[in-house]
């Protein structure tokens, strides 16, 4: 694992040498919203094609949170506005899927015998898990005016969340950030 690492650091090294021909501004802090969550996130730049993010999010549905922190790598293929971007951090919270699953089966089971059955393990059900997030995505950061300084970041993925209770949560976000 330490060696992928290693390699993939290289990697970013050597293609941040190649690929270093236009001078842009070297560091973004961007806040998004989402319909359900937030994402607040700093990024520093090491080539035109290549960056390095750190960011914390939250996620609020229903019955459902979660609060992540992640570290992610980000690739402008055309060195423009338009990226692809892969994330790995930890996350804290109850998951959706799984928990709107069980309670559901849970009520039909109670429907079914007219409420004689209560199932226990519902604070089971409840309960805040903790684990591994990745988190594939892609998106665009689009300056506002003048060039490297007000930005539009818009971004769509997936929040997927391996966890005693794993989860899958998609998302779109838009936001605004600055550049400098």
């Amino acid at each position: 694992m330490k060696k992928a690492i290693l390699l993939l650091i290289l990697i970013l090294v050597i293609t941040g040498g190649v690929f270093a021909q236009q001078e842009r501004a070297k560091n973004s802090f961007l806040l998004e919203f989402g319909i359900v969550g937030a994402e607040l996130s700093y990024e520093r730049m090491l080539s035109p094609h290549f960056s390095l993010l750190v960011d914390a999010s939250y996620f609020w549905f229903i019955i459902s949170d979660e609060l992540t922190a992640s570290g992610k790598i980000r690739w402008y293929p055309l060195g423009k506005a338009w990226y692809l971007e892969f994330g790995a951090g930890y996350v804290y919270g109850r998951s959706l899927f799984p928990v709107i699953g069980e309670a559901v089966g849970k009520l039909l089971l109670m429907i079914i015998t007219f409420f004689l059955y209560i199932p226990d393990g519902i604070d089971k059900t409840l309960a805040k898990t903790h684990g591994v997030i990745l988190q594939p995505a892609m998106g665009w950061k689009i300056d506002i005016g003048k060039k490297d300084g007000w930005v539009l970041p818009i971004s769509m993925g997936l929040d997927i969340k391996l966890a005693k209770m794993p989860d899958v949560i998609p998302y779109l976000r838009i936001g605004v950030g600055y550049s400098f």
